[in-house]
Parts: structure tokens; C-alpha cells; sequence
């Protein structure tokens, strides 16, 4: 008999797994991976994986049989095995398989299979159907041409009656993709290789609605996938972003999913100004960067009705996820709700629990404010934030949880502010003075990283910058303040991502950093050409100082010229036999010989 580890991947016949636990299909991809896609956008993993557990969680119930097809994100395996369920993963790529295999080794209801979805065994049928990275990376290199339809129907026709499909579709025009600054056909990972599929792939939601039904599936939801379309932050029924219901509520939720997904790498633009036209002409569900579908055959009844919109935000151990339905609306949290603490910050995830927090965050209305060089609103809205923020101070401090009242998590509302994301808190009272200074220092920070026009000169370095904000809303502040302010925020970022205060400290300072600050090729031209004008500016001026300069310098030697020409008239006439100085002189000098010498003087 023929060793195994011996064997070729394509030579091993099918009922022999390789060395290393994985069952070969045929068709495997060596030396490939699809873990290598930096033109996606991903969320952190525990947010990503968190976010689809609780998705997958509806629909599997224990000791289902689940195939997981493609690409997932990190953490799923996790989350279903805690399901109790029996999970088989199919990759084309035989390194990720590999890999999967040897991090669930001690798990005996996981298999891992490696090879083109059309070599799966078709007489296997499984409760639940995960198909979330996409169609297109279910086909290898030796794969027959498939139609997008042809793979879908495979995957349906894989369900056992009653069974459920989760499809995830990627957006080949979504935002993440209209701000990509490289394009699509510049990428050279592998995970960018996919097949061309032949007619049938869905271009908007409806096509993908109607693409199930030609399948004989009924979609449960359909929901519109933020910010990357393998691993969302949000999910958000796409009816519910057409029609524009819930749009208040929905504009911050579409903005702190973009920060998340989009923060720290190259755009061409900021997203979230898109979306946000986008929203306001039911376009945001055209527009997302994906799109998943949960779908049952027709005639089998929903256990559950699927919530309205899923969140999750936060890195481990901060992420919380919430679930919106439509009674209400309110939000519900998912999974435990006991407080997370690190350091001095407590996060408590109960308060999120409650109506739906509605109305565009102050941050955006100050940044539009001085965007446009509206001094006086910026005056207006810096103000009534101070005068908000101190009339909940005693004795000069105010409650930790007032230290993330940032003006990125405030809502502008009639009576004044509401916090978007109440779970936040610092284990102790502040000074409302250092509040401030951390609010102000931030909001410069993301706006400055940002590259948005604002109305202060380039040569203002972000202490000046700051002070003025601080004078702008009825506070002045001297350096112990803006150094209290910049310590406190370094704190916090210290605290949630284990990194040094005093590394923070430095790069805060110099505004090197900001958290979820998204800049934007477009804003990077723009701040370029405000820099040219504002040097053309400078140069015109020093232009017409060295002319002044220059007239100032003629009219000075000119005037020594006649400085000199008038002394040498009055020298001549004080040495020289006639004129006026010898008329003035003369008489002088007869009488000083006359005092001194009186003999002289009568001779």
C-alpha cells in the first residue's frame, strides 16, 4: 500500500485524507491562498466573526450538519463548534485547509475538505448551507465554467428539507470599491484570482431576491453587508435603507461601521460622505460593499423572525453585538451583557439596550462648519457643547461615563445631547476642564488626519489650533490644560489597545494619529491644493514686501545724497571767504578777541 505522506495531492485518492487531516476532492490549489486579499476591507476578527455567529446562531440549532463553503471569517469555526454542531469546511486552497485542519484537530465533529465545490459528494445534504466569501472562490484552476446560477443551485440543492442557505454576495461597485485606490484588475494576491463566471450574478439586492427564487428559496432577509462583504460590522435589511425607515438611526450606524472598516488604510475618498448622499436617496443598499441572504426552501415554515439589523463593534474583550427588531424600534443586546473592564474603562453593554438613538453626530456638523469657514457656527456649536458639558458638573467634575461624550459619539437633539453609545465609562470623576481638552484634542485630531478643509492656516501648529477651539467655546486653555487634555486621551487609547501612554502621548500631540480618522485620496488632493494656494499667498506677499523693501531702500539713499549735498553747501559756506555763514561768524570772532585780549581788540 502506498504511503500517503508519500502521495501527491492530485495522486491520493479521495477516501484518503493527506497527512495532515484534510480530505482531497480533487482539483486543490497548492501553494495558494485565499487568506491574501488586501484590496478586501475587513473588520477586526472577533467584531467579524462575533457579528456572523450571531447570525448563524438563528438558524443552526444543535447537532446540525453545516457546510461551511469558501472562505470565513476567523472565529466562526469557534462559534459553531459551541453549537454542538457537525461543520464541514470546503476550500480550494489547500494551505488554508491545512491550516483550518491543524487548529481544530482536537475537534471530531469538524471535517476539513480541500478541492473545486463540483468534486463535494452529491448525495450529502446538510441543515445549514454558509456561503459567505463569495461564489466565485468555490471554483479552482481545474474547475469546469460554471454559471453564478449553476454553483447557487448546487448549494441549494445540498439542503436537507427545511434547511437554510446563508448566501453572502460581494458588490462589484460598492463603496469599498469606488474608494479603492488601487483597481480591481491591479491586485495580484491570490485571493484576488477568481474565475469568470458565466450570466446570472446578482447586481442589487432584487436581482439577488430574485435569483433565490428561481431556486425555489424564499429569503428570509436580505441584508445590505458593512463595511467589507466577508467580514460586516453591520447587516441592515436593505428594504429598510431603500425606503429610508429608521434614516437618523441609520446614518451613525452606517458611519461607525465605515470608521471601523476604512480607518487607517488609503481611500480614494471617505466613504462616509457617500453613504450619506447615498442614504438620503435610498441608494445605500445599491451601494453596500455586499450582501447576505438567509433563505429557506418554499413551503418550509421560519422558526424565528430574523432581526431587522445586527452590530457589532469593539475589539476583543470589548465587542458587543446588538440585534434590531421592529417592535419599537429598539435594540436588544446578543449574548451576555456583564461589563468588560481594563484599566480604568468600564464598558457596560445594558446600556445599549433601549430605543433607537437617532439624529447626525455634532462631530459631523462641526466638521461641515468648518469645512465651509463658518466661524461663527463653529463659535455656536463649540459653545453650547461647553454649556452642556458643565451644567452637569458638581464641584468642577462630572461622571466618568461624561469622558467619552466626545463630539464623534454625541447626537445633536432639540434639548441639547444625547450619547450614541452610552456603554462607555471612566472608573472615576473628572474635571470638566480635562473633558473638554480631550473632546477638543480628538475632534482636531480625526479632522486634521482626515484632511478636510478647515478655516486656520497650515502654519498653526495643533496646540495653537487647539488653544483656539478652546477660546472659541468660552474656555480659554493655557498649555497644564492641553496637556491634561492630551493625557487623558492618550489614557484611554493606552487602555483599549494595550499600546504606551507615552508613545501616544508624542503621536497625539503631532496629530500623527487619530482613532477611526478615514483620509481620503480626494482629501489629500484638496489639502494639497489649499497648501499651493496658501503658498502662492505667502509668495505674493513676500513679493510685495521686497518690492516695498526695495522702493524703502531707494528712497533712503536718496535721501542721503541730499543729507551729504547739504552739508557740504554748509561746509563751503563756513570756510569760504563770502556768504552768509561769514557774515555770522565774523562778528563772533571780534568780539571773543576783544574779551580775551583787549589790547588786540582796541589795536
Amino acid at each position: 500500500m502506498t504511503d500517503p505522506s508519500t502521495m501527491s495531492p492530485v495522486d491520493a485518492p479521495l477516501d484518503v485524507p493527506d497527512p495532515w487531516g484534510v480530505r482531497l476532492l480533487g482539483g486543490e490549489m497548492l501553494l495558494w491562498s485565499d487568506d491574501d486579499d488586501p484590496g478586501v476591507v475587513s473588520v477586526a476578527p472577533a467584531a467579524a466573526g462575533a457579528l456572523l455567529g450571531e447570525l448563524a446562531a438563528r438558524v443552526v440549532q444543535p447537532g446540525d450538519r453545516i457546510l461551511v463553503a469558501g472562505p470565513h471569517p476567523r472565529g466562526l469555526p469557534d462559534l459553531l463548534a459551541g453549537r454542538d454542531a457537525r461543520v464541514t469546511f470546503v476550500l480550494r486552497s489547500l494551505p488554508d485547509a491545512r491550516a483550518l485542519a491543524r487548529a481544530n484537530a482536537d475537534r471530531t465533529t469538524t471535517r476539513v475538505c480541500c478541492g473545486g465545490i463540483e468534486k463535494l459528494p452529491g448525495d450529502e445534504r446538510y441543515d445549514v448551507v454558509v456561503a459567505l466569501g463569495g461564489l466565485e472562490r468555490l471554483l479552482s484552476s481545474d474547475s469546469p465554467d460554471l454559471a453564478w446560477t449553476e454553483i447557487a443551485r448546487r448549494l441549494a440543492g445540498a439542503l436537507t428539507p427545511g434547511g437554510v442557505l446563508l448566501l453572502g454576495v460581494e458588490n462589484e461597485i460598492g463603496v469599498h470599491r469606488l474608494c479603492d485606490v488601487a483597481a480591481p484588475d491591479t491586485r495580484r494576491g491570490d485571493g484576488n484570482w477568481r474565475p469568470p463566471l458565466g450570466p446570472g450574478r446578482p447586481t442589487d439586492p432584487a436581482g439577488l431576491c430574485h435569483v433565490l427564487d428561481g431556486l425555489g428559496m424564499a429569503p428570509d432577509r436580505c441584508y445590505a453587508a458593512y463595511a467589507g462583504p466577508a467580514a460586516p460590522s453591520l447587516l441592515i435589511d436593505h428594504e429598510l435603507l431603500e425606503e429610508g425607515l429608521l434614516a437618523e438611526a441609520t446614518e451613525p450606524l452606517l458611519a461607525a461601521a465605515c470608521a471601523d472598516g476604512f480607518g487607517g488604510r488609503p481611500v480614494l475618498s471617505d466613504p462616509r460622505w457617500i453613504l450619506r448622499a447615498a442614504l438620503a436617496r435610498g441608494l445605500a443598499g445599491a451601494l453596500a460593499p455586499g450582501w447576505v441572504a438567509v433563505a429557506r426552501p418554499y413551503g418550509d415554515p421560519s422558526p424565528e423572525t430574523l432581526p431587522w439589523a445586527l452590530a457589532a463593534d469593539g475589539a476583543a474583550p470589548w465587542t458587543v453585538v446588538r440585534e434590531l427588531h421592529a417592535e419599537g424600534p429598539a435594540w436588544e443586546l446578543c449574548g451576555t451583557a456583564a461589563p468588560r473592564v481594563a484599566g480604568r474603562i468600564i464598558r457596560d453593554p445594558a446600556r445599549l439596550r433601549g430605543p433607537v438613538r437617532g439624529g447626525r453626530d455634532a462631530e459631523t456638523l462641526l466638521r461641515a462648519a468648518c469645512d465651509r469657514h463658518d466661524l461663527p457656527a463653529v463659535r455656536d456649536l463649540l459653545g453650547a457643547y461647553a454649556e452642556w458639558l458643565f451644567k452637569q458638573a458638581e464641584n468642577g467634575l462630572v461622571p466618568g461615563r461624561l469622558a467619552f461624550a466626545t463630539l464623534d459619539n454625541l447626537a445633536a437633539v432639540p434639548s441639547g445631547f444625547a450619547a450614541l453609545d452610552p456603554s462607555w465609562e471612566w472608573a472615576e470623576p473628572l474635571p470638566a476642564e480635562h473633558v473638554l481638552a480631550r473632546t477638543l484634542r480628538r475632534f482636531l485630531a480625526r479632522m486634521l488626519q482626515s484632511g478636510q478643509r478647515h478655516p486656520w492656516p497650515a502654519s498653526m501648529s495643533p496646540d495653537d489650533i487647539c488653544t483656539t477651539l478652546h477660546a472659541m467655546a468660552g474656555r480659554p486653555a493655557g498649555r497644564p490644560l492641553l496637556d491634561a487634555g492630551l493625557l487623558l486621551e492618550a489614557e484611554v487609547a493606552a487602555s483599549m489597545t494595550g499600546r504606551p501612554v507615552a508613545d501616544l502621548v508624542q503621536r497625539l500631540r503631532h496629530a500623527a494619529e487619530a482613532p477611526g480618522a478615514v483620509r481620503g485620496h480626494r482629501e489629500l488632493v484638496s489639502a494639497h491644493a489649499r497648501l499651493q494656494d496658501e503658498v502662492r499667498l505667502l509668495r505674493q506677499r513676500a513679493d510685495w514686501a521686497d518690492e516695498a523693501l526695495t522702493a524703502r531702500e531707494l528712497e533712503v539713499k536718496e535721501l542721503k545724497g541730499r543729507l551729504r549735498e547739504q552739508r557740504a553747501e554748509m561746509r563751503s559756506g563756513r570756510h569760504g571767504r563770502s556768504g552768509p555763514g561769514r557774515l555770522v561768524v565774523a562778528p563772533l570772532r571780534y568780539a571773543r578777541r576783544v574779551l580775551v585780549h583787549p589790547q588786540k581788540g582796541q589795536t
